[in-house]
């Protein structure tokens, strides 16, 4: 299973405000959080070339985006988590000062 093979990847992305794992399986896993006019998922699937996360965001007044990243595998988690963290940041600045 994806959640046994990721779980510190897994389990930090869906540490934050109400998520929850909607869907694991063994290449795949979903998770989902809905709070008062937000609404963002992280679905990660593992093929024959590594591990895609994407990441959707709806922020409502805030706006939209969605974002993937791709990791051959030969990447730590801690790796992943540090790339996956740096970018959203980007993007939140991005969204919350219009640069």
């Amino acid at each position: 299973m994806l959640i046994d093979k990721y779980g510190l990847l897994i389990s930090n992305l869906s540490k934050e405000s109400s998520a929850k794992i909607m869907k694991s399986e063994k290449h795949e896993v979903l998770i989902k959080s809905v709070q008062k006019g937000t609404v963002w998922t992280y679905h990660i699937r593992e093929n024959n070339k590594g591990l895609s996360v994407e990441h959707t965001y709806n922020g409502g007044f805030l706006g939209k985006y969605t974002r993937n990243w791709h990791f051959s595998g030969d990447e730590t988690e801690e790796l992943m988590l540090e790339e996956i963290a740096s970018e959203r940041q980007k993007l939140f600045t991005k969204m919350l000062f219009n640069q």
